[in-house]
Formats: structure tokens, sequence, C-alpha cells
């Protein structure tokens, strides 16, 4: 027989191991890379969705301010035009964000206004010096200005008004900056910039973690530049305004010369992927080093195969106390074939003491028993077949799966099966604590701990799930969005306490009045969804929406107090190939819909009024 020279042997398993030390570095840098790119990609994703929830909120906000102050300049050439604090009480100003809105001459003398805080002019100010300048400008959204006798930060938005002469003034309402982006800001990750900038490079509301900031000036054009960087290099750039490294988005505001920011600290959002990055390293620096002994016990057994018996035998010896140390239950199996050479059964080769306390033996009486004798669901679980294919392959393979046989019944057990010369070895762990213990932290992760419902993961899992039932079934799927009226004012009134005790309130009525199919959700703050399932017609559908509206709107008693916090509710069926994406959308939109028209109602999405439904 010939035999390998020593040296040659040695240089062989050098060269082996080389070549797994290289492969364990290009696949690890392979798939750092590969991690890195996906939660970039999601952070852009989530990051996008946020922009443009931002673009709509802001859209929203300077619509009915326009609106508001064209009204106010309409009515002022009216005879017997209302003033502006009878226009306010009778709720056409858009109070719930407009801090002031005064009227001027066309010298910029202030002729009316809202409120105290009102300068006697504003002659002075840019905005109304550009609709001086320029017949042709109508509508001016200056930067964010101080109001000296207030001391009220408030973005300026003017409208000139018509009149017979060239220019007759300006109507000039205040938006509070915190209507832009506070809102916005308290639900991303800690460090996020959410913020509304002006194609002057004037931001008009800039907020991190819930702290407004107004009034800083950037390079506008250099900040689209940087967002296109990001979006194709997928590599965070430096914010001119605080050295923070970022992943920026921008988009454009829809009908004003705005664009809705948001740029996430880079060190927070690749938070998961350092972790990781740590994680792979440190598996691929085990895998290297087990691969370095694993070069050197060959070259050892290389170096040793003239060693005497005594050598074997001790070699064996610390086989056996290795085996016997282990944790895990260490099982050596050998094939049993029949006279085809078909896989039939496996036997016990040796086993650890462990094995032999997860079969309920002594491992004097488990060697050299079959599996199919001592631990039956190994075969007929389809494990010889897993067996099979790992001596055929000699690749490992891993399967989880809960014991029928005592003493072990009712046990979750970890295997791995790793070939072995002409056998395998099966690898065992008990692994019933961790995945109880994971099962209740992924439970956890879907709840909402102030009302216990469901939050908005549990509420994204849940809508695809009623989603892909409803396509089996063609059932009727309804999302309500609900959102509360005035929930704000108790707040800052009365304290978070006494808020959070009437969205617990809030969470028992919608339990009450719904289905145990339907899935009631807590999306954050006061925003509150309806996943109902089976509908039914649209009599139903209407029948739910009144059910909840009058629910929800009558007096929460919080500590003898009563208050009232009102729902706006949207409501969108699900059509055919939509998503569910979509599906949220559109309940959205008709949820802000019944806000605008008086809020303590609901709406239904334009496309599913409810005489359209089945």
């Amino acid at each position: 027989m010939n035999v390998l020279p020593l040296k040659s042997a040695q240089a062989a398993v050098l060269a082996v191991a080389l070549a797994a030390l290289l492969a364990i570095v290009v696949a690890t840098h392979v798939a750092l890379g590969h991690e890195y790119r996906r939660q970039v990609r999601e952070v852009l994703v989530h990051s996008e969705k946020t922009a443009q929830k931002l673009a709509a909120r802001t859209a929203e906000v300077f619509d009915r301010a326009s609106e508001s102050a064209r009204l106010v300049a309409y009515l002022r050439t009216r005879p017997n035009a209302p003033c502006l604090k009878e226009l306010q009480a009778a709720g056409v100003l858009a109070g719930d964000f407009t801090l002031l809105v005064v009227v001027t001459d066309a010298a910029g003398r202030v002729l009316d206004s809202t409120g105290p805080g009102a300068a006697v002019s504003v002659a002075d100010e840019d905005h109304f010096k550009a609709h001086v300048r320029d017949p042709s400008v109508h509508t001016v959204i200056a930067p964010v200005r101080r109001n000296p006798l207030d001391g009220r930060h408030g973005i300026p938005v003017s409208h000139r008004m018509p009149g017979p002469g060239p220019f007759d003034g300006v109507v000039v309402a205040d938006i509070d900056p915190a209507m832009l982006s506070v809102r916005t800001s308290t639900i991303e990750r800690p460090g996020t910039v959410i913020g509304v900038l002006g194609d002057d490079g004037w931001y008009r509301a800039r907020s991190v973690d819930g702290r407004l900031s107004f009034g800083e000036r950037v390079d506008a054009r250099g900040t689209f530049e940087r967002a296109e960087r990001v979006r194709r290099q997928l590599l965070p750039v430096t914010s001119p305004i605080d050295g923070v490294q970022r992943f920026v988005t921008v988009l454009p505001v829809r009908g004003y010369p705005l664009f809705a920011v948001v740029a996430p600290d880079a060190h927070q959002a690749l938070a998961g992927y350092r972790a990781a990055r740590w994680r792979m390293v440190g598996w691929a620096l085990a895998l290297g080093a087990v691969t370095l002994a694993a070069a050197g016990l060959a070259g050892w057994q290389a170096r040793r195969l003239d060693a005497s018996r005594a050598r074997i035998r001790h070699a064996e010896a610390v086989f056996r106390a290795t085996l016997d140390g282990s944790m895990d239950a260490v099982t050596i199996l050998r094939p049993v074939r029949n006279s085809d050479g078909a896989l039939v059964d496996m036997r016990v080769e040796d086993c650890n003491l462990v094995a032999a306390q997860y079969a309920g033996r002594s491992r004097s009486r488990l060697v050299g028993q079959c599996v199919s004798q001592t631990v039956p669901g190994l075969a007929s679980r389809g494990f010889l077949h897993a067996f099979e294919g790992v001596m055929h392959t000699r690749q490992l393979h891993h399967a989880e799966v809960m014991v029928q046989e005592p003493p072990m019944r009712g046990r979750w057990m970890h295997h791995q099966v790793v070939p072995i010369d002409d056998g395998v070895a099966l690898i065992s762990r008990d692994v019933t604590e961790q995945r109880q213990a994971r099962e209740q932290l992924e439970q956890l992760a879907r709840v909402d701990t102030l009302t216990g419902l469901v939050n908005r993961l549990g509420h994204d899992e849940a809508l695809q799930v009623a989603r892909a039932r409803a396509k089996r079934s063609g059932g009727t799927l309804a999302l309500l969005y609900l959102d509360l009226d005035g929930f704000k004012a108790v707040n800052d009134t009365h304290g978070h306490a006494v808020g959070d005790r009437v969205l617990m309130e809030v969470a028992a009525r919608l339990r009450a009045e719904l289905r145990e199919t339907d899935t009631v959700c807590r999306l954050g703050g006061d925003e509150f969804t309806v996943v109902a399932e089976n509908a039914g017609t649209a009599a139903d559908v209407r029948d739910l929406c009144e059910r909840l509206l009058g629910r929800l709107s009558q007096a929460h008693e919080v500590d003898g107090l009563s208050l009232r916090a009102t729902p706006s509710i949207g409501c969108a069926v699900l059509r055919q190939g939509e998503s569910a994406e979509a599906l949220v959308e559109r309940a959205d939109a008709a949820m802000y819909r019944a806000k605008r028209r008086g809020k303590a109602g609901y709406e239904f999405d334009e496309a599913d009024a409810p005489h359209h439904l089945a």
C-alpha cells in the first residue's frame, strides 16, 4: 500500500487549513457587506415612508392655512365683513395650529388680528416686501420668526388681498412649527432628525427626539445632493448642523417650495448591524480557531503515525473524557442496511452519559441497540432520511423537535447531525427553556404595555394574516383607523397619568364593542386600529362605526374628572389584490378627512363608500 510521505501530508494539511481560513475571511467579508446593505436599505425604506407622511402632513397644514387666508381675504372684500376674532370663534381659521392671524393694509399697518400678540405693522417683514415687489406673488411662506410681543415662534404664511388697487395688503397666518415635525419625531428611533426645509435653505421646523428647533440654515442643494449620495452609495453623510453621521432622505412637499427631511443617526440606525458584525466576526474567529486546531491536530496525527498502542489508548481515554464531559448528549451511530444496501436503521456505537440519561437507560444497555428500539421517534420523524443525507453529502443537519418518548417527553431538543467516516454523530441539547423564553419575548414584543392591546408590530402581522384569510375566503376585511380628538389637551391640562387612564379606558371600550375575531391595536400615542374580518355588509360596517363612535364619544370618568376625547374614524375595505400597506394608507387618509370635516365622526375611503360594499 502506498502511503503519502510525511512532509507531503503535512503540506496538504497546511494548504487545506490556509484555504479554509481564506474562505472564512472571504465569506465573512461578503456576509458583512450583504448585512450592511440590507440594514441600510431597511433604514432608507422606513425613512422614505416617514418622509412621505411628513410631506403629506406639511401639505395639509399649509393647505388649511392658505384656505383660511384666502377665505379671510375674500370676506374682507364683502360688505359687513366679520372680524378675525369672529371667524376664529366660528372655527374657520384652523386654530389647532394657527398661532395668530392678522390683516394689513397696503402700507403694512395691521388692521385686524386674532389676538393681542400682533405688531402694529409688518411693513419691514421680508414676506410683506415680497408682495410689494412682485404683483404676481400671491402666497409667501417665510422663515420662522419670533414674535417680540408674546415670545412665540411661528411660520408666517401671507396671502395677497384682492382689491381694486394694484396692492391692498395681505392676510398673514402664523403657523406653529411644532405641528410639522414633533408628532412624527416622537415615533422614530432616537437621534432621528425630522424637519421641513425650504428651498431657500431655512428650516421651518427641525425636531430631534421630540426637541423642536428652527431657523437653522443649510445649503438646500447640498442637502439634496447628500440625500442622493446616501441613496446611491448606501453610506451616511455628515450633517452640517450638528456634525452627526446620518442617512438623509428628502422628499418634496406637494404644492409648496418645501421639502420633508428625515435623517436617522447612522450610529443608532446601524446598532443591529454592529451586533451582527460582532457575531459574524466571533463566528469567523471561532471557525478559524477550529480550523487551526484541526490543522494542528491533523499535523500532529501525521507526525505520530508510528505511535504505539499506549498512545492510542491514551487518545481513546482523552476522547472518552471529552465525550462524557460534554454538556450535550453525544451519540455515535453506524448505519444498518438490508441486503440491497438500503438504510433501514442506525445502531448506537458509542454515547456519553448525558445521551444515556436522555434515553432513560444505562450506557452499557444503550450501546449496540438500534435507534428504532431505543428512540423510535428518531426513525418515525424522517431522521433516517436525514442520516442518509448527511452520510452522503457530508453536510451538517440541524433540527428542533419535541420528544414524544419518556423520560424526555414534552421537552424540545435541538439535534445536530455531523458526518463521521461511515456513520454520524448525533449531538442533542435540551432547548426547552430557551424556546419558551424566546416565545415569551416574541409575544411581549407584539403587545402594547399600557393598554394590553396589540402594538404596531402585532398590527402589521395581524393585518397580513387577515388579508391572506380574506383572499382565500372572499370575505370582507375592513380596517378602521381611529385618532382621539382633543387627547393632546387632556394630556397638557391634566398630565400624562390621566391621559394614560383615558387610553386604557378607550382600549377597554373597544374590546367590549368588538368580536373576539376582531383585532384591536394601539399604534402609538392616541392612534388605534380595528382589523375586522368578515365585516359583512355595508350596513354592518356602518353599524360598527356608529357603535364605536357612540361608545367612545361618552365621557371618561377619571379621578373625579369628566373628560371627552371623541374619535375621528377612517374606514377602508380591502380591495382585490390590494396590499396591506395600501389599505392602511387609505384608512389613514379617510380618518384625516373625518377630522377635517368636524371630528367626532367617521369617513369611508371615497372608493369604498358603504353602498359599494358587498
